[in-house]
Order: C-alpha cells, then sequence, then structure tokens
C-alpha cells in the first residue's frame, strides 16, 4: 500500500456497505486520504432526541436543519481536492428532474425519513467539484446524481422500457443474494490480495455484456489494468432498477460504454477540464478487474489538479476515518 499523503477525496458516508467500505480501502490504496461525508442529519438538529420523532416536527424544522447540515458538509469539502460518489439503495427524487409522477417502483426506494438528506448532500458535493475543477468518479446512484444534477435525466423503471424488454437483459444481478456473510466478509479482509494478485478469487461475477466506447476515457483505463480486455463483451457487476438512454444525458455528457439494449454504463463529463468519470456498473467489486486502476485515476487527477499546495495538514489515519465513518454525523478533524 503506498504511503498516504495530504490528497483528501470526499466519499459520501455509507459504510454500512460493503461496496462503500471497499472504495474507502481503494482511496487508501490509492495514497489518498478518505473524507466520509455525512449523509444524514443529527435528530437535535430537528429539535428532538430520537431519530422516529423527527416525523413529527413542521417542514421549516427540517429546512433550518438541513442548511446547518449543509454548511457543515462545506466546511469539510473545503479540506479535500476530489470527490467520490458510491451507489446506495435510494433513488434520486423525480422531481429533481421535473418528473411528478412517481413509479411504485421509485417510491419505495425513496427515502420518508426526514433526516435523510443524501441527494442534497450530493448536489452540494457536485456543485463544489464542478466549480473548483476537482476530479468527479460516480457509480450507480452516485452516476444518476451527478447526470439529474447536471441537467440530466433518469428512466425510473428500467424493466418496464420496451428496449430493455426487448433483449431481454437484467440490470439488476440476482447471483449476489446466494452470497452468505462469511463469503462476503471473508472477500473484504482479502480485498487488496485478490485484486493485485487475484488470490483468492473474486466472489463477484458480471451480470451482462457491455460495449465500451473507443477513445473513452473508460477504454483507456481498462487497457491499462488489463490490456487483453475485449472491449465489446466486458461483464461487470450491476445492481440498478433505473438508468439512462442517450436522450437522459446531461448537457456535456457523452455514454462511454453501453448494455447490449442500449442503456448507458458509463458516462464522461466533456466539458470538465479534469476527470468526471460516471459509472452505472460497481467497477469497485473488482468483477472487469480496473477497481484499483479507476480509483487511482481519480486520485491522480486531484494530485495533478493541486499540485504541491495541498496544505501542511496531517492525513486523517485510515482507521480513525473508518470509525468516525460509522458515526456519519460527527464532523472529521482538519
Amino acid at each position: 500500500m503506498e504511503q498516504q499523503n495530504n490528497i483528501r477525496i470526499a466519499i459520501t458516508n455509507d459504510t454500512r456497505l460493503l461496496r462503500c467500505r471497499i472504495l474507502l480501502k481503494l482511496i487508501e490504496i490509492c495514497g489518498a486520504t478518505p473524507v466520509p461525508i455525512p449523509k444524514n442529519m443529527r435528530p437535535s438538529s430537528m429539535g428532538v432526541r430520537y431519530k422516529h420523532e423527527a416525523k413529527s416536527r413542521p417542514p421549516e424544522a427540517r429546512e433550518n436543519a438541513l442548511q446547518h447540515h449543509l454548511k457543515h458538509v462545506g466546511e469539510l469539502l473545503e479540506t479535500c481536492h476530489g470527490i467520490l460518489l458510491p451507489g446506495n439503495k435510494y433513488d434520486v427524487p423525480p422531481a429533481a428532474y421535473g418528473q411528478t409522477d412517481v413509479h411504485p417502483e421509485t417510491d419505495k426506494r425513496i427515502p420518508k425519513d426526514p433526516l435523510y438528506a443524501r441527494f442534497e448532500t450530493e448536489t452540494l458535493m457536485i456543485k463544489h467539484a464542478i466549480k473548483n475543477n476537482w476530479p468527479i468518479l460516480g457509480i450507480c446512484g452516485g452516476m444518476h446524481a451527478a447526470n439529474v444534477v447536471l441537467g440530466g435525466s433518469l428512466i425510473q423503471h428500467l424493466p418496464e422500457d420496451p428496449r430493455v424488454k426487448a433483449h431481454g437483459i437484467k440490470h439488476r444481478d440476482t447471483a449476489i443474494k446466494k452470497l452468505t456473510k462469511t463469503q462476503k466478509k471473508e472477500w473484504e479482509q482479502t480485498f487488496e490480495s485478490t485484486i493485485t494478485y487475484g488470490n483468492p478469487p473474486n466472489i463477484f461475477n458480471g451480470t451482462h455484456d457491455m460495449r465500451v466506447v473507443p477513445g473513452s476515457l473508460l477504454e483507456d483505463i481498462y487497457r491499462t489494468a488489463r490490456p487483453e480486455t475485449n472491449m465489446d463483451v466486458i461483464k461487470e457487476l450491476s445492481l440498478h432498477h433505473q438508468g439512462c438512454f442517450d436522450e437522459n444525458l446531461a448537457p456535456g455528457m457523452r455514454a462511454s460504454a453501453y448494455a447490449p439494449d442500449g442503456v448507458v454504463e458509463a458516462m464522461e463529463l466533456t466539458t470538465h477540464s479534469t476527470l468526471c468519470l460516471l459509472t452505472q456498473f460497481h467497477f469497485e467489486c473488482d468483477a472487469g478487474g480496473i477497481a484499483e486502476e479507476a480509483v487511482k485515476r481519480l486520485v491522480d487527477a486531484a494530485k495533478a489538479n493541486c499540485g504541491e499546495s495541498t496544505g501542511d495538514s496531517p492525513p486523517i489515519p485510515a482507521k480513525k476515518a473508518r470509525k468516525r465513518a460509522q458515526g456519519d454525523v460527527t464532523p472529521i478533524s482538519t
């Protein structure tokens, strides 16, 4: 593992999910410090003691709490040099991309907890990164959030889209459900050895074929990490029910990978002068072998972007960062 330096990558805190914990580890492996950004507000910020009591508070109480939360997030972001938006279990609210009708499958995945502020938090992260010309890496729900914040839209439920039906492709992997907690725990513990030496073998497999667009940043990442890769039949892990076609892309976005049914599997922001790569698939699970290379590109872009002027603040120790991430709302010392 490389020695950490003062390059700090803001990552939405969701360490209850294995995939987010792996991304924290990848940031460390690539020589940077992860800075977990809280996605939830404290109950006390809405004038209550317990989480369940927040639902009884008026809308203005949440708005006041949200402004306080975003102020804190902004302070954390001032210490960072790039952002990573992981996948998650919830959907972007359709109202954010101008749709008033909400599909039942989407409604089930829109948080009803007033303390949950992930979309608002990631909106601030994305806008901050664009304004400051920071590198951006987004995965699954992180891709959805970035595309919407930058002016794009989503298909609320892909299984009902005629193009998806015609090809019969399943975009939500089912094999992953067969993995036991023990298997996942062992994989997490040996992750670095798996991505470096291929031993023990990866427990995650690709969900469906994917074609990478020639000349894209994503192609370059695959060529670097796995030169032997056939760019027309790559398999990566997919776990989503929403998604994008070309017509859903935000201005300046260009697709860099497609599923056979036309669903966009990756996109890049051409109007951003540094890295902005968003993937629908979960590259961090390393089914396609690019987990480390993709995060390395993010860290390298952050280094190039700020040169040596990263300040003299000591990096947050990795174990301390993960421990504080578990609390989700504890400020990170800077």
